[in-house]
């Protein structure tokens, strides 16, 4: 509405709960009608923007519609409209674009770069719900709560908790540190990724990922093919002021906040590709996180829950 009054657009506001519409109609300053004047408005109008939810009842009849008209349909997936669209003629707008195009500045502005639109739109496509795992990978920056909300999550879900880090000391016998020290980090990464391999081939897991797991992109790969992978994202203040207790290798600096942000710059781009969910930590419980978790991860893939 505050586009179209924006663009000049004389806006006719009609809904089943009429002092819903008056008070919209009012704060947008548009005209509003009761909800019996819907068919001479649908036939009189030049755009007809269908905000209902697409499960419900058909609202519009056939009749109603004709092809010059411009049907703007803000549900995502398809619903009655699409087909009388076609049927009809009448140019179609669907919530899908209308999400693709509002994603692409905020990925930009996230990412620092362009996405690829048409890469966008195949994944909106792609049936999400057929990725069903038994295991949930955690990833994400160090600090952002990974060890916590696994076991959280664990103990709700009944699932074993695997910090690979821990994983990574039982079997090399040394402190993740020392190794740093020691033998360095593309050794450290080697034992890493062999610990990823052994790991991720049990069920019912919760996988607490070392921030760097997702440099290498066969672990990125690993992760996408055999867990749910969750990637827990808070503000780089945040996990410096969470993380930075001398054990972090490669925080060991004279100024480990601005090496933390060029550090987190440089994997951005790989915990995208890696995750399947992203979930905010910053100024949430561990409850509440793993709570989202559980919620999203039943909602979306169909998981145990």
């Amino acid at each position: 509405m505050y586009g179209l009054h924006k663009a000049g657009a004389e806006i006719v506001i009609i809904d089943i709960a009429e002092d819903v519409a008056k008070k919209v109609a009012h704060e947008f300053n548009c005209k509003v009608k009761p909800y019996s004047e819907l068919e001479n408005s649908v036939r009189t109008s030049d755009i007809i923007v269908y905000a209902v939810d697409a499960a419900t009842v058909k609202v519009l009849k056939e009749e109603w519609v004709n092809p010059e008209q411009v049907i703007y349909d803000v549900n995502y997936k398809p619903s009655f409209l699409t087909e009388l669209a076609k049927k009809k003629g009448c140019k179609m707008v669907t919530g899908a674009e209308m999400l693709i195009n509002q994603a692409i500045p905020g990925f930009k502005f996230y990412l620092g770069y362009d996405p690829d639109k048409q890469i966008m739109w195949d994944g909106f496509n792609s049936n999400v719900s057929e990725k069903k795992k038994s295991s949930i990978a955690l990833i994400g920056f160090m600090g952002t709560g990974k060890t916590s909300v696994g076991k959280a999550l664990a103990e709700m879900l009944n699932y074993k908790f695997i910090d690979l880090d821990e994983e990574i000391i039982k079997i090399s016998g040394m402190e993740i540190s020392n190794i740093f020290k020691t033998k360095g980090e593309a050794e450290f990464r080697k034992i890493e990724q062999e610990v990823l391999k052994k790991e991720i081939n049990n069920s019912n897991i919760i996988l607490s990922c070392g921030g760097g797991i997702v440099i290498n992109p066969d672990n990125r790969q690993i992760l996408k093919e055999n867990a749910i992978t969750v990637w827990l994202y808070n503000s780089v203040a945040t996990s410096v002021k969470r993380g930075n207790d001398g054990t972090r290798p490669l925080l060991n600096v004279e100024k480990p906040v601005e090496a933390a942000e060029k550090l987190f710059n440089s994997r951005i781009g790989f915990y995208a590709d890696a995750s399947d969910l992203l979930v905010s930590t910053e100024d949430k419980s561990i409850e509440k996180i793993a709570e989202k978790i559980y919620a999203e991860n039943n909602k979306t893939f169909g998981s145990k829950g």
